[in-house]
């Protein structure tokens, strides 16, 4: 059986930047599962996927556009130093979450002092071509239980990057 839109599939995967560093990786004892085609992986991750079998391994590069996006240089922004909580431990480098009225927001602090912090809401990996070594355990008719939730989201408008194509 082949990857699919609607095929439940299962897959090992490393994913590693262009210098070799490693920045995630499936825990071997549990692949990743998901639902094929409805925007659960990164565009050109799920592209390069579609068609393999259980069974077969694959090396993919992505580059920005279809993995994390650009780099937006809008999204980085100064904000107030007050604006943090006065006894909050802020490093640059770090990623951070904060509640907003539209739902929770990350961002990497890129350099701080007194007065102000620089912030970037970009994906921390938007920019970087991404390197993907997968190896597929699994492909099979996804369950009824396994499509409601895809679907569901789908039908409310929240559909990943399946855009209205769902079902």
């Amino acid at each position: 059986m082949k990857i699919e839109k609607s095929k439940y599939v299962s897959l090992s995967y490393v994913l590693s930047l262009d210098g070799g560093e490693e920045v995630e990786r499936s825990d071997p004892k549990e692949p990743l599962g998901f639902v094929f085609g409805f925007g659960m992986l990164v565009p050109g991750l799920e592209s390069q996927i579609e068609g393999m079998q259980a069974g077969e391994s694959k090396k993919v590069v992505v580059e920005p556009e279809d993995g994390y996006g650009v780099v937006v240089p809008e999204m980085i922004r100064s904000v107030p130093r007050d604006q943090f909580q006065p006894d909050m431990e802020i490093e640059a480098g770090q990623t951070y979450a904060s509640q907003t009225a539209q739902g929770i927001i990350r961002f990497t602090v890129k350099s701080l002092d007194d007065k102000e912090v620089s912030i970037d809401l970009n994906h921390p990996l938007a920019g970087q071509r991404l390197h993907f070594d997968v190896s597929v355990s699994e492909v099979r008719d996804a369950t009824e239980e396994e499509l409601q939730p895809v679907l569901a989201d789908c039908s409310s408008g929240d559909c990943g990057s399946c855009c209205g194509d769902c079902g």
